[in-house]
């Protein structure tokens, strides 16, 4: 039989273009390696082992594929997310939390109001019972005290004044305890055998030609016996006066002091002048 001549040219022009693919295929793996111009390594080396079982056109095309996509993602994912999260979060929050809240309470206890005590002062009073009369002049962390009722009790004191307490002593167990302030001084004192309460309000001077209110004394020697007069001047002019005899003895007879004449400051004892003086906290004088 004579074979068919457009079947034969068919198959001619089959097989050399399946030829000719192959050739294509197989240049380009020989180019790249031979220049050593491959831009990114990992790509031409799978496609050196990729080509292999390609048989077709599209085998070839699949293959290549992959070997792009995998050598780009891969490799940078992990390195992005994972350091800087755990090193922002342990450094900054407790670095803040510890030192702010400690600064802030030790303010606000900071601040405590000053008892309102004076420095200089003078309080004069009747006592609660006993028909006596107190007087205290505070200078300068000193105090000095009277007390008298007109005849028979007296007693000086002295001692210290310190944050708004008095503690004050005086002859035969004479003894005076007092909170002092701004407005007023409250507390007892013991004079021979008898414990005064009183509640002294402060003395404010006046400008009237008499003398003010306050504590006043006077010594003087009466037919050869040193005297010492006492008198307590409540504000309005009434006044309550002890004199005492032999005054520098542990021991002293005491007996009612003469007026003390307001305008002059001076008074008539068995016919000699007594000079009062004022003991004040506020000038200092009889300290």
């Amino acid at each position: 039989m004579k074979p068919n001549m457009p079947l034969v040219t068919l198959l001619t022009g089959a097989a050399l273009g399946v030829g000719v693919l192959v050739a294509s295929m197989l240049s380009p793996s020989s180019t790249a390696s031979a220049s050593g111009y491959g831009a990114t390594p990992a790509a031409s080396k799978s496609m050196a082992v990729k080509p292999a079982p390609a048989s077709s056109a599209s085998g070839g095309t699949s293959a290549a594929a992959p070997a792009t996509t995998s050598a780009t993602t891969s490799a940078p994912a992990p390195a992005t997310t994972s350091a800087p999260a755990p090193a922002t979060t342990s450094v900054t929050v407790p670095a803040t939390a510890p030192a702010t809240a400690p600064g802030t309470v030790p303010a606000a206890t900071a601040s405590v109001p000053k008892a309102d005590v004076p420095s200089k002062a003078d309080y004069v009073a009747r006592t609660d019972s006993g028909g006596a009369a107190v007087a205290i002049s505070v200078h300068a962390g000193k105090a000095v005290a009277y007390m008298c009722n007109g005849h028979a009790v007296a007693a000086w004191l002295k001692g210290t004044a310190k944050a708004g307490k008095l503690e004050l002593t005086g002859k035969n167990g004479a003894r005076l305890d007092v909170s002092y302030r701004t407005g007023k001084a409250t507390g007892s004192i013991m004079a021979d055998g008898t414990k005064y309460s009183f509640s002294a309000p402060l003395v404010h001077r006046g400008s009237s030609g008499h003398r003010p209110p306050g504590l006043y004394e006077a010594t003087a020697t009466v037919h050869g016996v040193k005297i010492k007069a006492g008198w307590v001047v409540l504000p309005g002019g009434s006044q309550v006066g002890s004199v005492e005899y032999f005054a520098d003895a542990d021991v002293t007879p005491t007996a009612q002091a003469p007026v003390l004449d307001l305008t002059t400051g001076t008074a008539q004892y068995d016919g000699v002048t007594l000079v009062a003086s004022l003991i004040s906290g506020f000038t200092g004088s009889g300290f």
